[in-house]
């Protein structure tokens, strides 16, 4: 969403425009999903959350400081519920790590590829998802956020709520890590 359509359109939702924030969530509400999936590994957890996310962003949207982009601002609330939702696990004795019910791969409708090729690129894109789910959670949430959200430093310093220094160095080395796990998988 560009910025100047994105400002007149939080303006609205500031003024308790319903309709407005549709738009906001329409053009984020897969973002939102696929950065709560890489943090709790369950789709209808990531699916709750993403929804309990943008509730929760329309009840603040007045404390948003409309001079920075909004994704960033987004992805921090998605970031806070997911954690919130491993505390309520925790408390209610059940396993608050990741689970393994969750969507692996996107089905390719591409009608260009062969079978084959569509059989390597699943293989490919599972191979890459295995390995970045074996990084440390903290490397893995960067990497996913400048890889796949291609935010920036100073942006996955907010959300994550850690100095720019820490994203670099948790890149850098969720990086090594990862090319170690592809090279040690062939």
């Amino acid at each position: 969403m560009e910025s100047e359509r994105e400002k007149s359109i939080i303006v609205k939702c500031c003024a308790g425009d319903y309709a407005a924030f549709n738009n906001i969530v329409s053009s984020y509400n897969n973002r939102a999903y696929y950065y709560a999936l890489s943090i709790l590994h369950n789709h209808h957890d990531a699916m709750d959350i993403a929804q309990e996310s943008f509730v929760k962003a329309f009840r603040a949207i007045a404390t948003f400081d409309s001079s920075k982009p909004f994704l960033p601002w987004l992805l921090r609330i998605v970031r806070n519920q997911c954690y919130n939702e491993f505390k309520k696990k925790k408390r209610r004795a059940e396993n608050p790590g990741p689970e393994t019910d969750y969507i692996v791969l996107e089905k390719i409708s591409s009608q260009t590829k062969t079978p084959y090729e569509i059989v390597v690129e699943n293989e490919l894109k599972e191979t890459i998802h295995n390995a970045i789910n074996k990084l440390p959670e903290a490397q893995r949430e960067t990497v996913f956020l400048f890889h796949f959200e291609e935010l920036s430093y100073e942006q996955i310093a907010g959300v994550m709520g850690v100095p720019i220094g820490t994203v670099m160095s948790r890149l850098f080395h969720g990086r090594k890590k990862l090319a170690e796990l592809l090279t040690n998988n062939d």
